[in-house]
């Protein structure tokens, strides 16, 4: 993803990133958090996404539109969301793309695989990542068309985005 020029990214000093996890997210939404941070974290090489926190009493949620610098926050989304992917949307620095704080709206699915083929794509755009027209790319637009894991492909895509390997 692009600004004028400037990919969107985080800085290394942003990493990894915290993320809030909305307390309505079903189990299986949650697991599916939990093996797509785990993918990411493991493949690249580096630790991308710090674990979830799901707001309490004592550790309240900021307001999901108004999130502190070097937070993301996956929700899920209303019922007139399509059921066919999910909606990523950032705060950034228009000077120099730097990302500040993401937010991920999943849609209300049951198919475990689909979750995580879904979860997967949106910390990918979490991550800076726009669309991939490779179809062998997690990062593909087409969910029936794409693989469900992170390729190595996608990693060498991320390493290149974070100049890391």
């Amino acid at each position: 993803m692009e600004h004028g020029g400037q990919p969107l990214r985080w800085l290394p000093g942003d990493l990894p990133i915290f993320v809030w996890l909305d307390p309505n997210l079903t189990e299986a939404w949650l697991d599916a958090w939990a093996w797509a941070r785990q993918q990411y974290n493991k493949l690249v090489g580096f630790e991308l996404f710090a674990s979830g926190l799901i707001p309490t009493d004592a550790a309240p949620m900021p307001d999901p539109e108004n999130l502190p610098d070097g937070a993301a926050w996956i929700r899920m989304g209303g019922p007139d969301m399509p059921k066919t992917h999910a909606h990523t949307m950032h705060t950034y620095a228009r000077e120099t793309g730097r990302i500040k704080s993401a937010l991920v709206e999943v849609p209300d699915i049951d198919e475990k695989e689909t979750q995580r083929g879904v979860m997967v794509h949106g910390l990918g755009h979490v991550l800076g990542l726009d669309h991939d027209e490779q179809r062998a790319s997690i990062m593909y637009p087409v969910l029936q068309q794409r693989p469900q894991t992170v390729t190595e492909a996608d990693i060498e895509r991320l390493r290149k985005h974070y100049k890391r390997g």
